[in-house]
């Protein structure tokens, strides 16, 4: 799963925190963000030494500003169930994050009860539809002109199975910027991030009579490579087709005869029409060389092209591709897609076709009733001259 993080300043004096960032509903996240506190040294010697040893945790005892409440308080489990859970006291203190300071809840972890997955991070930071977030919190303490953000994740790079990604992070943004020129897509009711389709093309070819299911899910899911899409589709597409095996082996690049002829997509929603091709899922296997320890060649290839149920969740696999920043606007219950085709445009598109269309038949039909003028004025001419030849001879 790879690793996003954002920095954060707690309490006072400040103490610089480095906060695992997810997107979107959790199992876990009814207990909301909480942070590791330095007490975790002594009460769990054993993780501490495994995950936290090499972080500088905060201390909720040492900062003037923490309001403690004396009250423990125990999460669920974690990671759906595959890692354990920690208990702790809910704190109220400063944070910083871009340098805007603002008071933030969240729970200070004291204890850690068989939590079975490396941390490396001093806590976890949730943005979601159902919790005020750290830019809910900042508007309504005025610390800022509104609470819509801005997330892009960045693809840097790939080493073996692992791939690094960079997270940007835009908030306190400025209603005149250009980001607000891109129409709000609604989302539908629900507590993840997920907007109704209303047409999908396989191919250039319209299938939205033969399916059943139209949502798309924004939460971001880092855990899930390449693309999802519902079942009915899935099953439609690879009924016939043999090439969606998992692994296709010696296959560099993702380029031999089984990735050819993959399908792609269309999906119109009310404001935007999202293009999915095939290097969106396509993921390239890296294999160490044995003689290199250091360096990595390309030589399988996963078809990541996911059955997801009743929705489509193609976030990671778009953004790799095409780098696109999402606003989320809690507020208002939509979205952004900077720089995705929009339905307005493909609307001009269409009219411009069709008006270019009607002045080629206003042309030709000019044409034609000028023909037929000069034809019935030139008969008409013959007319009269044969008349006045008529007369002349009387």
């Amino acid at each position: 799963m790879p690793n996003l993080q954002i920095s954060a300043n707690f309490g006072t004096p400040p103490v610089d925190q480095k906060l695992q960032f997810l997107l979107g509903k959790r199992e876990e996240s009814a207990i909301g963000q909480f942070l590791f506190d330095s007490s975790i040294k002594d009460n769990n010697q054993q993780y501490y030494q495994q995950s936290l040893q090499y972080l500088t945790l905060y201390d909720m005892r040492q900062s003037s500003t923490a309001k403690i409440d004396p009250q423990q308080i125990q999460s669920g489990n974690f990671y759906y169930g595959n890692g354990g859970n920690i208990s702790g006291n809910k704190v109220t203190d400063i944070i910083e994050i871009g340098n805007v300071k603002f008071n933030y809840t969240f729970l200070c972890a004291t204890q850690v009860t068989q939590l079975n997955f490396m941390f490396n991070s001093n806590g976890i930071l949730y943005l979601n539809r159902y919790q005020d977030s750290l830019f809910d919190l900042m508007y309504q303490q005025n610390k800022i002109k509104t609470s819509d953000y801005i997330v892009k994740i960045l693809k840097q790079k790939q080493q073996g199975m692992m791939s690094s990604y960079k997270m940007n992070l835009h908030f306190d943004l400025d209603k005149d910027s250009d980001y607000y020129n891109y129409p709000s897509n609604p989302m539908i009711k629900g507590d993840q991030f997920k907007i109704m389709a209303y047409g999908v093309y396989v191919n250039g070819q319209d299938v939205s009579d033969k399916l059943k299911h139209f949502k798309i899910n924004f939460d971001l899911q880092l855990n899930s490579l390449g693309v999802g899409i519902p079942t009915d589709l899935y099953n439609m597409i690879t009924k016939d087709q043999g090439y969606f095996q998992p692994f296709i082996q010696n296959c560099p690049n993702c380029e031999c005869p089984q990735t050819k002829d993959l399908p792609s997509f269309k999906v119109i929603t009310q404001e935007y029409a999202f293009e999915i091709t095939p290097d969106m899922y396509l993921i390239k296997q890296q294999q160490q060389q044995i003689d290199q320890p250091n360096s990595f060649q390309n030589s399988d290839c996963q078809i990541g092209l996911l059955s997801m149920g009743e929705q489509f969740n193609f976030q990671q696999g778009f953004q790799d591709i095409t780098q696109t920043p999402i606003m989320y606007q809690k507020a208002t219950n939509s979205l952004k897609f900077i720089g995705v085709q929009t339905m307005q445009h493909m609307n001009i598109t269409v009219l411009i076709i069709t008006l270019s269309c009607l002045n080629f038949l206003v042309l030709i039909s000019l044409i034609y009733f000028a023909f037929l003028f000069v034809k019935e004025f030139t008969l008409y001419k013959m007319e009269q001259i044969q008349l006045l030849k008529k007369k002349r001879k009387q």
